[in-house]
C-alpha cells in the first residue's frame, strides 16, 4: 500500500470498489445507487464522495454520475481481485458457505497487502495442484484436504514456536 494511500479507509475503498463494479455494465454511476448498494443515506455517500474526488480518486460533482480517476481505478481494480481471490480461497478452497464467505471476504481484503495476496495465490495454485485443477470444496477427499490443512497448521505452528512465539 503506498503512503499516500493510508488514509483510504475501508468504507472509503469500498465506495471505490463499488463505482468499479457498477460502472462496469456502461451506465452512468449515481450516488443513490452507491447509496443503495451500501445502505446507507445519500448524505453519507455525498460526504465520502466528496473526500474521494478532494483525494484525486474520482471525479465527482453535484448531480452528475461518478467517475474513477487511474488512481480511484487502480486501488479499486486492487481492492476487487484481493475480494476475488479472498472469496475464491475462503469458498472453493475451505468449503466456506457462500454468504460467509462474502462478508468474511469483504473484511479481509482491507487488511492484506498485495504481497499477502500473491503468497495467497501461491498456496491456492499449490494446494489445486496437489489435488488437481478443479479444487472446489468438496472435489478433493475429505480426509486428504484434512491432513493438508493439519499439515499447513503444523508447520506454521513449528514455524511459530521457532520463532520464539507462542501459538493461542
Amino acid at each position: 500500500m503506498k503512503k499516500s494511500e493510508i488514509n483510504l479507509s475501508e468504507a472509503r475503498e469500498d465506495y471505490l470498489e463499488t463505482i468499479l463494479r457498477l460502472a462496469k455494465n456502461g451506465a452512468p454511476v449515481r450516488l443513490v445507487d452507491i447509496a443503495k448498494e451500501h445502505g446507507v443515506s445519500k448524505a453519507t455517500v455525498s460526504d465520502a464522495l466528496a473526500w474521494l474526488g478532494a483525494e484525486g480518486y474520482i471525479e465527482y460533482e453535484k448531480y452528475r454520475p461518478v467517475t474513477l480517476t487511474p488512481r480511484g481505478r487502480e486501488v479499486a481494480k486492487r481492492t476487487f481481485e484481493k475480494h476475488k481471490l479472498l472469496l475464491r480461497f475462503l469458498g472453493e478452497t475451505l468449503g466456506i458457505p457462500p454468504k460467509e464467505a462474502e462478508i468474511a471476504a469483504c473484511r479481509m481484503e482491507h487488511a492484506i497487502g498485495s504481497k499477502i495476496a500473491v503468497k495467497l495465490a501461491e498456496l491456492m495454485e499449490a494446494i489445486s495442484g496437489e489435488f488437481g485443477s478443479n479444487s472446489k470444496a468438496g472435489s478433493a477427499p475429505a480426509a486428504k484436504k484434512e491432513k493438508a490443512a493439519r499439515g499447513l497448521s503444523e508447520r506454521a505452528a513449528d514455524s511459530s514456536v521457532k520463532k520464539g512465539r507462542r501459538r493461542a
